[in-house]
Order: structure tokens, then C-alpha cells, then sequence
């Protein structure tokens, strides 16, 4: 039960104030819970910018500065968050009681590209916040439109001419084109081409338990210290890592070959075996400095990256391991040497999901390190 204070005379006013606190009650719990980038859908979006010429968006004078950054605005409907305790603007039968709504959500911020086109209402995008306390939203990348607000083109509402106009004009361009997403069909992502690094439709997490199987345990680890005598923890961390990705177990390719790491092993069959696993592991180390320290051509620090969309001839003919499509998207950034930008060049499989992701951030994080996607192979391996 919420207490509200004595001094509060008006019954308007301890409503409002005891509304307000079980509000933030609610919210400071999923808050918690809600991953690092998640997924949010624009429910209202006037397109204005802080234009230099105007003012700013803290209501200074114009700078008539051109090279001043500007940004867009909207309101943004988190899942897993606002979707669990706030009514959908969507579904409201007036225009007014829409737009109060829609008021209740949180302000995102997009930073204004060259194209200068503001998010539009229905989109769904990545988010992330701003702070490590989880204050302010920025948008990072349109990985689609929510199919609710689709669905009001046939239906009695505010949205509908929105709705209507918004699916005559984009639904139908979604794919390789315009690097948006459609989830529709066996293949969603067929010819799809990704603007960054960020999967969409996967939440990003740190928290999953990993338990390295016993050969793991006691083969790869053993092999490992002698391997990587000297290195640093998340050098090794990041090989083990990658070891339980790859599966080191009887009857793999990383197993057989004493290749741990499926270095040189491709989608077609090709296999690269080492005379000993300590030998195997020595290539991952070299492999990875390799790539570190920006010599190897697959990972050209500070430069564009594009990754076409691939059909994955070993996921087609592994169904059961891998259990999804073998038309896996492409991406298209600049390689910083962020953990993410990497697991997308490095393994196929990766493209189409943040599993490879989550288990290397959940494995050092179990391990006593903290890292984000955002982190930086050429620092990662220096942590101790």
C-alpha cells in the first residue's frame, strides 16, 4: 500500500500523487528486467527538429549555426514495458483520448541524417538508452512497422488515414532495397540488408547461464593454459567463448580437426585440420590478435563493411541444430572492432540471431567481467 502524505488536502491530489508513485514502482521493476537494446514502436512523431535556424530544443535562440547537429523526436512504446502498463494509443476510438495516450509514453531522439526523414508513426525501431541509469532513449536503427498499426487501415480509427497511406508507401518496398525488414514468409530474411550491426527481433543479453560441457572442461581448458600461457583473462575468455559456440564435442568439425574455433572451415564443406588441439588454440590466439590489432583483410578497422545476404548451405543441411532459415541477412556498417560487428563477420549463423552475442557477453559477465556489444575486440583481450 502507498502512503500519500497527510499534507496532501485536495482527494484530486492523492489520487494523482498515489498514481504517480505506483507508476514508478511498476516501471523500476521492468526497468530492471528490460535488456540493453530493445525494441520500441513510434506512437507519435510530429517530425520537427531542434533546427539551428528555429532555436534548440531546450527553447535557446536560433544559432543559425549549419553545422549544429539536430534531432528528431518521438514518443516511443517500449515492449516488455510500456506494453505491460499503459493503454495502446492504437486502440483508442478518438482522436484526443489517442493523443493523450500517446503523451503518456517516453520521449526517443534520433540524430538527424542527411536524408533528414523523421521516424513515422508505426515504425518499430532498436533502442537503447542514453545513461547507464536508463535516462533518456535514443533510436538507433528501423527494423520495420509494428503489423497492429497495419492493421488499422480496415478499421475505425484515428491512425486509419496513417495506417493506409503508411502501407501504400513502404510495406511493399521492404527487403534488400531499403535495408527494412519484413517478418512475413519461411524466409524472412532473404535478401534483406541490415543498416549496422544490430539484429533486430533478438533481445540482446548477459545474463544467460552457460555451462561449458565436459570436454570443454577437461580437453579445451587444459589445452588452452598452455596455449595462451601469459595472455591476458579475456583473451582466454573470448576463445572459450568461442569454443562452446563453435561446439567442441565428438563428431564436430571443431572436435575432429582440433580446429576449435572453425578457423578456415566454411558453409561448403572445406575444413582446416591442426596436429594437436594446443596447436588449434595457438590459431585462435593469432587469429584473434590478428583481428585486434586491424592486419586482417575480413576486419577493416575505421572502414565500410558490407556483408551481402547469404544462403547458408550448412544451416540448410543442419536443420535440427540450427532451426532457422538458411537465408541469412546482410549487414552493412563501419568495423570499429565492436563485439557485435565481430560475431557478424566471423560466424554465418550469427546473421540471423544474438546468440552468439548473448553467450560471449553472459560468459564473461559469469566469469566476473562486464562487456556490452558496443565493446572493442582491442580491448576486450586486454581485461584481466
Amino acid at each position: 500500500m502507498i502512503k500519500v502524505p497527510a499534507s496532501m488536502i485536495s482527494i484530486r491530489e492523492r489520487i494523482a500523487l498515489g498514481n504517480e508513485l505506483e507508476h514508478e514502482v511498476i516501471v523500476n521493476a521492468l526497468e530492471n528486467k528490460l535488456a540493453d537494446t530493445f525494441t520500441a514502436i513510434v506512437v507519435s512523431s510530429q517530425g520537427e527538429t531542434n533546427n539551428p535556424s528555429l532555436g534548440t530544443a531546450y527553447g535557446n535562440a536560433p544559432t543559425n549555426n549549419p553545422n549544429e547537429q539536430s534531432y528528431f523526436f518521438a514518443r516511443m512504446r517500449r515492449t516488455d514495458i510500456d506494453e505491460m502498463e499503459k493503454p495502446d494509443p492504437f486502440l483508442s476510438k478518438t482522436r484526443g483520448r489517442a493523443r493523450k495516450l500517446a503523451n503518456m509514453h517516453p520521449l526517443g531522439v534520433l540524430l538527424r541524417s542527411e536524408e533528414g526523414k523523421a521516424p513515422q508513426i508505426g515504425e518499430k525501431w532498436t533502442c537503447r538508452y542514453l545513461t547507464k541509469d536508463r535516462k533518456g532513449i535514443v533510436l538507433m536503427q528501423k527494423i520495420g512497422v509494428s503489423q497492429n498499426f497495419l492493421a488499422l487501415a480496415t478499421k475505425e480509427s484515428p491512425f486509419q488515414m496513417q495506417s493506409t497511406n503508411f502501407s501504400d508507401g513502404m510495406v511493399g518496398d521492404y527487403g534488400a532495397t531499403t535495408g527494412e525488414i519484413s517478418t512475413a514468409g519461411p524466409h524472412p530474411y532473404k535478401g534483406v540488408l541490415i543498416q549496422g550491426s544490430v539484429f533486430p527481433g533478438d533481445a540482446i543479453r548477459s545474463n544467460k547461464k552457460i555451462n561449458p560441457n565436459k570436454h570443454i572442461r577437461e580437453k579445451y581448458l587444459p589445452a588452452l593454459e598452455k596455449a595462451m600461457a601469459g595472455e591476458a583473462k579475456g583473451m582466454k575468455l573470448l576463445a572459450t567463448a568461442m569454443a562452446i559456440k563453435e561446439g567442441f564435442y565428438p563428431n564436430t568439425r571443431a572436435y575432429k580437426y582440433n580446429n576449435p574455433g572453425n578457423i578456415g572451415n566454411t558453409d561448403s564443406g572445406d575444413n582446416v585440420g591442426y596436429p594437436t588441439l594446443e596447436e588449434g588454440i595457438k590459431k585462435q590466439k593469432t587469429y584473434i590478435l590478428s583481428v585486434a590489432n586491424g592486419t586482417h583483410r575480413a576486419y577493416p578497422l575505421g572502414k565500410q563493411k558490407n556483408i551481402k545476404p547469404y544462403y547458408s548451405k550448412e544451416i540448410a543441411k543442419n536443420q535440427k541444430t540450427y532451426k532457422k532459415s538458411p537465408y541469412v541477412p546482410g549487414y552493412s556498417f563501419v568495423y570499429t572492432g565492436q563485439i557485435d560487428q565481430f560475431v557478424k563477420i566471423y560466424a554465418t549463423g550469427s546473421r540471423s540471431g544474438n546468440g552468439y552475442l548473448n553467450l560471449i557477453l553472459s560468459y564473461f559477465n559469469q566469469n566476473g567481467i562486464s562487456i556490452t556489444p558496443q565493446s572493442k575486440i582491442q580491448d576486450i583481450i586486454k581485461l584481466t
